[in-house]
């Protein structure tokens, strides 16, 4: 943000708590590096999954919700390239959806028994 990691009127706003809803530039900032931590996070379980050799479905759908988070930064990083056209913005939008609803179904299929999952 115009060249520095946080950005300079990051807590403009009185009350301090008020920065963190209606400040532009926090809000982008906090939005950066929840990019960043999930990115990692992502890196994480696909390094499970191969190292460990999960069976089936949970591999299918941690590869899939790893392949969505890279996707949705990947479309985060190319809206705000773009300046934030209207179409881009409702895209990432949709797409964390799908993003959620990965993440969601590999949660559902770690917490099922392996035999109930194959059926």
């Amino acid at each position: 943000m115009n060249g520095k990691l946080i950005p300079e009127t990051a807590f403009d706003h009185k009350p301090t708590w008020r920065n963190f809803f209606e400040n532009r530039a926090l809000v982008q900032f906090d939005h950066r590096i929840m990019a960043y931590i999930t990115q990692s996070v992502s890196l994480y379980l696909i390094y499970t999954i191969f190292k460990y050799r999960i069976p089936g479905p949970v591999t299918m759908a941690g590869m899939l919700a790893f392949t969505m988070i890279n996707y949705q930064a990947l479309s985060g990083i190319l809206t705000l390239l773009a300046l934030v056209p209207k179409e881009k913005a409702n895209m990432h939008q949709a797409t964390a959806l799908l993003t959620l609803s990965s993440a969601l179904l590999l949660v559902y299929l770690t917490k099922v028994p392996i035999a109930a999952a194959v059926v």
